[in-house]
């Protein structure tokens, strides 16, 4: 049962469908936190729940308040993941992510650029991580 939810809420999460997803990782439980595939899909899930709150048009202070509880699950959740056995590309990925979160957070500048270096140094071929580390760089040029 938790594995079906594992895989149900990684469908659903590629669906878009984030509300959905968080539920059924709710549902697997701890299972979700011995496999770092399913705890990085989980951790993916809260920072893009934190997204749709901080698009909201008139956020109240509870919102706020969740965004930034949901960030810091996924901030948790990706540190875990880094300490867990898993592919280069999972942990590029993780970085990735941390990084991301690390920002949105207002966490410390080197904080931030070592995470998001991290992971161009796991997976160099991800343009991605390229991209967001050159707007990264650009944007504290500019402070």
């Amino acid at each position: 049962p938790a594995q079906e939810a594992i895989e149900g809420a990684i469908l659903e999460r590629r669906a878009g469908r984030e509300q959905r997803a968080h539920q059924l990782f709710e549902r697997a439980g701890s299972a979700v936190q011995a496999d770092p595939r399913a705890l990085l899909e989980h951790a993916q899930t809260k920072v893009r729940l934190a997204a749709e709150v901080n698009r909201k048009r008139k956020a109240t202070r509870y919102d706020r308040h969740a965004r930034v509880r949901l960030l810091g699950e996924a901030r948790e959740m990706l540190r875990r993941v880094l300490q867990m056995d898993a592919p280069a590309a999972r942990h590029a990925w993780a970085w990735f992510e941390l990084g991301r979160v690390l920002d949105e957070l207002g966490e410390p500048e080197a904080e931030i650029r070592h995470a998001m270096e991290r992971a161009v140094a796991l997976l160099p071929t991800e343009s991605r991580f390229k991209d967001e580390l050159s707007r990264f760089s650009a944007r504290t040029r500019r402070r």
